[in-house]
Order: C-alpha cells, then structure tokens, then sequence
C-alpha cells in the first residue's frame, strides 16, 4: 500500500515557532557556526515550499578562518531579518538555516513565491548601501538541501525522501 503524506497547512507557518539547533563546524579549520531551525522539519518537502533561495552577503571586515566582527555581524543580521519579512509578505515562507564564518553570512529559506524573489532582491539591493546581498534560488521540493545541512551538521532527521 501506498504511504500518502499529509502537509501541515501553509497557513500554520507563523503559528508553528522555531527550534534553533545552534552548533560551530569542527570539522573545518575556518569559523563556521550553524544555525538550523529544526521545526522547519514539519514542513519538509512541502508542496507549496518547494523554492530554496540561498541569500548571502559579505561582510565588509572579512575575517577569513575567525570570527566576523561582532557589530557588523549584528547589522547584518539586520539585513537578514528585513529579507525574511519581505519574503513572508510576497506568501509562504520557512526560514531553516543561517550559516556565519569570518567572510560572510547566509540565509536558506524554502517557499513557493518564486515570481517574488527578484523584486524583493531588487528592494533589499536599493534600500541596503552598506553590504552586497546575493540571491540564489532553485528548484528543491524533495528538500535535498535541507537534508544536507541537517546531516552535515550530525541532526537526526526524517526529511522526506
């Protein structure tokens, strides 16, 4: 017999909070902490989040294989939560990981608005002066990506397949 999965609705998205694993990579000689929302696993392979956009931006004071400074860090965690609050206005939207090293700052989001993506890039790159904000969107509605992250950072998972 067929096993038929049943989606939470997309609509108990800001009801359904946030479980933040948070852990540094040590496996890697460089800087890197991890931030994986591990409540976005409810929502794995959601057809209606089925988008994953990567934003990235480099931090002005790079500090290649250290920490980033600790104010520009916090500044540009700004600009991280004005992206997720434009995304969350444009329709469905998870936050499920951020990662931070000396060099720069990344987001991972998984939604179904792709059509809103460039116009919301085109905002953040017109209202933000201070950093270069990159967007990388794709295809992803098995949550391969997701998946990744949560092995690469030793999380149990039961992403769908």
């Amino acid at each position: 017999m067929e096993q038929v999965t049943t989606y939470l609705p997309v609509t108990c998205l800001a009801e359904a909070g946030e479980s933040w694993y948070r852990g540094l990579d040590s496996n890697t000689s460089e800087y890197l902490l991890a931030r994986v929302n591990l409540a976005a696993e409810r929502w794995a392979a959601h057809p209606l989040l089925d988008i994953r956009l990567n934003v990235a931006t480099l931090f002005n004071q790079a500090n290649p294989g250290g920490q980033p400074d600790e104010q520009e860090n916090s500044e540009v965690e700004m600009i991280g939560q004005k992206i997720y609050a434009y995304l969350k206005d444009a329709g469905p939207v998870l936050h499920v990981a951020t990662f931070t090293t000396g060099i720069l700052k990344e987001w991972v989001f998984y939604l179904g608005n792709r059509q809103a993506v460039p116009a919301i890039h085109e905002k953040i790159q017109s209202e933000i002066s201070s950093h270069d904000v990159e967007c990388a969107g794709q295809s992803d509605p098995a949550w391969k990506e997701f998946a990744a992250i949560l092995s690469k950072c030793h999380i149990r998972k039961n992403v769908h397949s």
